[in-house]
């Protein structure tokens, strides 16, 4: 299938990382309701041909549309001589949403004539097939960029993943919606309900059966997912977490005051972005202080694009060694932490302790990766937008702010597989066969169909319908937490240094990741001179 894009990215286990993710942005069902149920002869999941070697755009159009003679095209100007492919169709802005329709605003009616601008299109599984993408992202690209580049191809678009796998991404805020919007019967998180996984049409080599392989609940529907959220949810509770809050102020002054010169450039991400979410969670979870490093290095492997395979499996077999092995101490030496409240809430529930490993590098991955990008884009943001810094400065906005970011940059940028069509279904106006990986871009807060101004950074936009979490039974766990952390680290960080600015091109901070979306550096002065 030379037409589906391909990712781009050389990583041979790029989704491991997701799995943790996942908790805290994915929910794995949806209602018949919201998915329409067809009936199609459409073909299964897909697993691509395309030599990795072949150019991107081998399905772009070779004979172009040309305009009647004499014609130009109202809305851009153009002359005659003006080109209109089926590739720049699919650049239009505007799409009626819900009615797999795209409609080209470059024009209705090529001027002078009664004939209608090809751009104005039904579109098909078929049309979406074969439309042509870049990479996923491309060389230099901003993440933005990507976003909106993917959104105009529709509200959901296939992809392909390492292994040429074939994947479907929704991208506009009504088809996450509706994916995020039911009860297991239409999509299924459970990878058992892909048959191109279980049949070996998928080789057993596939670098994210890294991800699909693991018993975990977030690869479970109904009952199973139940059972296991239940021991951790009387764990992990919200009187917990409110109690960390002290906590969680001290770890970011003590960090804040081990700064050796306030005057100097420094990297926040290696000096209060990263160790204080890793801090946090790891006395959360009872890891000691001498031990949270090495968990933090094991977790920086994962999720890597620079890592190879075996550098992923030898951090993940380590990690989860660790995780046996602290479970053993926790249940010796019982303490005042989520690892004992976890062993403690299971004496009822009674998961094996593969299952209790599996739960806890599940949360601890996504305990910290997540809200150490969310801190970073914060302070960049905040920075590039100094009347928005102004006013939650002044008036103590700064969990509109947290609210703000998970809507404007996201820390990840891709969320997949997540779940897998139970029959042919609809998202959002395009077919989806049965059989097919779904999942979703995390740039969908950024959807103008929803959010007017969506590329406009404004706390005081209302965050009712966030997405950033996810919604239904697989609603993210640590929500409250990855709040309170970032509030807290924000204003804390801004109170003691108000005049804090970005010492580089914020454009530089960010590397060409495909999974999470935060900076890999942040130089800052903290105190600039007059």
């Amino acid at each position: 299938m030379e037409s589906v894009p391909s990712l781009g990215i050389s990583i041979p286990t790029l989704a491991i990382f997701v799995v943790g993710y996942a908790l805290c942005a994915v929910v794995g069902v949806v209602t018949t309701g919201a998915l329409r149920r067809r009936r199609s002869a459409a073909a299964p999941f897909v697993v691509s041909t395309r030599s990795p070697a072949a150019p991107v755009h081998t399905s772009w159009p070779t004979t172009p549309w040309i305009p009647p003679a004499g014609a130009s095209q109202q809305g851009l100007g153009t002359s005659r001589s003006h080109v209109c492919s089926s590739a720049s169709h699919f650049r239009c802005e505007a799409a009626i949403p819900g009615s797999g329709r795209s409609v080209c605003r470059c024009g209705r009616h090529w001027a002078g004539t009664r004939q209608p601008c090809p751009c104005v299109t039904e579109r098909t599984m078929g049309d979406i097939m074969t439309e042509p993408v870049a990479q996923l992202p491309t060389a230099g690209e901003l993440v933005f960029d990507t976003f909106d580049r993917i959104r105009r191809r529709g509200p959901i678009v296939p992809i392909e993943l390492p292994g040429n796998v074939v994947a479907w991404f929704a991208v506009s805020h009504k088809a996450v919606s509706e994916i995020l919007a039911g009860d297991g019967t239409v999509l299924s998180k459970n990878p058992r309900n892909c048959p191109a996984l279980q049949d070996g049409t998928i080789p057993a080599d596939w670098p994210l059966r890294a991800l699909t392989d693991i018993d975990h609940m977030i690869n479970m529907d109904g009952e199973d997912h139940r059972r296991l959220r239940r021991t951790i949810s009387q764990a992990f509770t919200p009187r917990r977490v409110a109690a960390l809050e002290p906590r969680i102020q001290q770890i970011a002054t003590e960090l804040l005051d081990d700064i050796p010169d306030h005057k100097a450039e420094i990297n926040l991400v290696s000096s209060y972005t990263t160790p204080l979410p890793v801090r946090v969670i790891g006395e959360l979870f009872g890891v000691p202080a001498s031990e949270q490093q090495q968990f933090r290095i094991w977790a920086s492997t994962v999720m890597s694009h620079l890592s190879t395979g075996d550098e992923i499996q030898a951090a993940m077999a380590d990690m989860l060694g660790y995780l046996a092995e602290l479970l053993g101490r926790k249940r010796r030496t019982p303490g005042d932490d989520l690892t004992s409240a976890l062993l403690e809430a299971n004496e009822a529930n009674g998961l094996t302790d593969d299952e209790l490993v599996n739960m806890l590098w599940l949360v601890l991955m996504a305990g910290h990766e997540t809200t150490v990008h969310l801190l970073g884009n914060a302070v960049v943001t905040l920075c590039t937008h100094p009347e928005q810094l102004a006013k939650a400065q002044a008036e103590d906005r700064w969990k509109d702010v947290v609210e703000e970011m998970l809507r404007f940059r996201s820390s990840v940028a891709a969320i997949l597989p997540t779940r897998y069509a139970l029959q042919d279904i609809t998202i959002a106006g395009v077919d989806i066969p049965a059989g097919a990986m779904v999942g979703w871009y995390g740039g969908v807060g950024r959807d103008p169909e929803r959010y007017p101004d969506a590329g406009t950074f404004d706390i005081d936009r209302d965050h009712r319908d966030q997405l950033a979490f996810g919604r239904g039974p697989h609603v993210c766990l640590g929500a409250h937490l990855a709040r309170l952390e970032s509030h807290i680290a924000l204003s804390t960080l801004f109170s003691r240094f108000p005049r804090l600015r970005l010492a580089g091109d914020p454009n530089q901070f960010y590397g060409p990741n495909f999974i999470t979306c935060g900076p890999l550096a942040l130089p800052v002065l903290l105190e600039p001179s007059a």
